[in-house]
C-alpha cells in the first residue's frame, strides 16, 4: 500500500506491517518518469538525490 504521494512513495502496511523472513528477500518494480520540467531538460545530468 502506498501510504504516500504519487511522487513520494511509501511502501507499507499500516496495520500489521510487511514482515521479510530472515535469509529472504522480496523483488519491487518500480517506474520512474520524470516530470516535464525545465529542469528536465534535453542534455542535462540525471542525479539520483535520494
Amino acid at each position: 500500500m502506498n501510504t504516500g504521494t504519487a511522487t513520494n512513495l511509501v511502501i507499507e502496511d499500516p496495520n500489521v506491517g510487511i514482515d521479510i523472513p530472515a535469509g529472504e528477500r522480496i523483488v519491487v518494480e518500480i517506474r520512474v518518469v520524470l516530470e516535464d520540467t525545465p529542469t528536465n531538460a534535453i542534455g542535462l545530468a540525471f542525479a539520483n538525490t535520494g
